[in-house]
């Protein structure tokens, strides 16, 4: 019971921090991505024996060239087109069932996969200059009830194996449980918020669920190479910024992607 307090805790002040900074204001939220992102540069590097300062500077830049100058719009697409890039290899990587992760690949994960997906999370929320602080926390609530569905469908109904060399956990029972709970939430979400139409909610769902899983996986995959369970012990119960950002990192650019060139230019 300690322990389930403890998490519940953690887990409530990740999401205070994280949805206050939405409300407080655009800069804000975009301090708290920046230091999150840091730290999350320092639990990967430290799995993988890495520099840390290598990705200080750049994620630095890229925050600076997003946020402060007036082509940041259409720099934007090139950042977040290389992280998705990044993001398609490293999934072929992760069906390859490959066992090490060479120097090369373990600097575009930091690079690649992390930096420049942070860069896309801390824009998700603007259309060109506007800031629009619902779309953000529409796809925060969509990933956690993906993960809170798949984790209890899984844990009561999961026989079926999703991927079990890499999560021995995962099943695909718990996988459509948490599609379905994306769905739904999507539905609830644009009844309150008709920002964007309840199609473009629904495929964000889908958006979410896939590449969210895979982000899962292939941060699983990156732990059991290093022979550790959790990134680090920063949030108690639930291990590193890492482990709790992992999917999000991965779905960011693809979700920006869409939005910017389906939904925000429809």
């Amino acid at each position: 019971m300690k322990d389930l307090l403890i998490r519940a805790a953690s887990g409530a002040l990740y999401v205070a921090i994280l949805i206050g900074s939405l409300f407080i204001s655009k800069y804000a939220f975009v301090l708290v991505i920046f230091i999150l992102g840091l730290l999350t540069c320092v639990e990967y590097s430290r799995l993988r024996n890495l520099s840390w300062w290598l990705a200080l500077p750049l994620l630095l830049m890229i925050f600076i060239v997003q946020h402060y100058l007036e082509l940041w719009v259409h720099i934007n697409l090139v950042f977040i087109g290389f992280a998705a890039l990044i993001n398609m290899y490293l999934l072929f990587w992760l069906f390859r069932g490959k066992t090490q992760i060479s120097s090369l690949l373990g600097r575009l994960i930091l690079i690649g996969n992390i930096v420049f997906g942070f860069a896309a999370i801390s824009v998700i929320p603007f259309n060109g200059i506007a800031y629009s602080k619902e779309v953000m926390i529409g796809v925060l609530v969509m990933l956690w009830a993906n993960d809170t569905f798949a984790y209890l469908v899984g844990k009561n109904f999961g026989k079926n194996k999703l991927m079990p060399s890499v999560s021995p956990n995962k099943t695909i029972e718990g996988l459509i449980g948490g599609a379905v709970g994306a769905i739904l939430t999507a539905c609830v979400i644009w009844y309150f918020v008709n920002f964007i139409s309840i199609t473009s909610w629904i495929t964000l769902a889908f958006i979410i669920v896939i590449f969210g899983s895979i982000g899962d996986l292939i941060q699983s995959r990156v732990k059991r190479i290093a022979g550790v369970k959790d990134s680090g012990v920063i949030m108690p119960g639930h291990g590193g910024i890492y482990d709790r950002l992992d999917s999000l990192i991965f779905t960011a650019p693809f979700v920006y992607l869409y939005l910017n060139l389906v939904c925000y230019v429809s």
